[in-house]
């Protein structure tokens, strides 16, 4: 469960990241607690997208912490959002 593992890998918290790919079980409804977690965690470079494949019965937000969405397309019962992550100003 990343919800509980992306917290406790100190070399993982070392490191910035330029794409995340998140496909969690589609009907826990994880992504939007990750998403949020993700953009205030520092894990993400300015460049970041982070990738979020969910049903596609279920609706992200177009803003979300950090992350902002740039795009979403879905491919059969699947959807795929692509978030950048955005620099407080």
């Amino acid at each position: 469960d990343l919800r509980k593992g992306i917290s406790r890998s100190g070399r993982l918290l070392k490191e910035v990241f330029d794409l995340i790919f998140l496909d969690p079980p589609y009907t826990a409804d994880f992504m939007p607690v990750l998403l949020e977690e993700l953009s205030t965690m520092g894990l993400l470079s300015l460049k970041s997208r982070v990738v979020a494949e969910t049903s596609k019965q279920e609706e992200l937000p177009i803003s979300i912490g950090r992350l902002q969405m740039m795009d979403t397309r879905s491919y059969g019962d699947t959807r795929i959002s692509i978030y950048t992550f955005e620099v407080e100003k």
